[in-house]
């Protein structure tokens, strides 16, 4: 078993100084509505962080992914109402020109979470090809 004195920040390589347990977005391949628990340790610098900017920096940090190579944008989603905010996320990686959407959470936190989480997904598949 890891010792978790010696695990990193799940956002960054530092030496992290505080665990955090919270609710956060499941997996794409889960049911609406799913929710799961994610241990974040978190270093100094993101000691502030929320559990979705944990979960934004935790998969950038996985897929070996800079903030800046990012472009996002919203689109239409099922949820959204008269006067409301769009919820549903587009994501492209520039690099690469992929482009990864979600619109079927009620949030667009969640849905900018499963967009990356597609991205992930997309990018992986062109990996292997």
């Amino acid at each position: 078993m890891t010792e978790i004195k010696d695990e990193e920040c799940s956002a960054c390589h530092k030496k992290h100084i505080d665990t955090r347990t919270e609710i956060i977005t499941p997996p794409l391949d889960s049911k609406p509505g799913h929710i799961r628990k994610a241990i974040f340790f978190r270093c100094e610098d993101h000691i502030n962080c929320d559990a979705d900017e944990m979960e934004y920096l935790s998969l950038l940090k996985s897929m070996n992914v800079k903030h800046e190579e990012l472009h996002f944008d919203t689109c239409a989603s099922p949820h959204d109402t008269i006067g409301s905010a769009v919820k549903g996320v587009s994501v492209t990686h520039k690099p690469t020109g992929t482009t990864a959407s979600y619109n079927n959470e009620k949030y667009q936190s969640f849905n900018k979470i499963r967009a990356i989480q597609k991205l992930k997904s997309e990018l992986n598949s062109l990996s292997f090809n």
